[in-house]
């Protein structure tokens, strides 16, 4: 089922969308290469490069924080 978001449910749907996207992306280099969606990876990036000025801010962003939180998977 595909739904388009028509109202502005939280407030603040379109930063918790970027953010999301920048988390996803970042998330997916961690995981091990076989399970890597990067098909999914490149339109996400897209998408993110569109919908924000700043991709890189959120990227880093995220990046940072996973790094913080040690939520990188080994292949195995």
């Amino acid at each position: 089922m595909n739904a388009v978001i028509a109202d502005n449910v939280t407030g603040r749907d379109y930063s918790i969308l970027v953010k999301a996207l920048a988390y996803a992306i970042e998330a997916i280099d961690r995981l091990p290469q076989r399970w890597q969606e990067r098909s999914d990876q490149k339109d996400m990036i897209a998408l993110l490069d569109a919908m924000s000025d700043q991709p890189d801010f959120f990227r880093i962003g995220a990046r940072g924080h996973l790094q913080r939180r040690g939520t990188t998977m080994k292949d195995g």
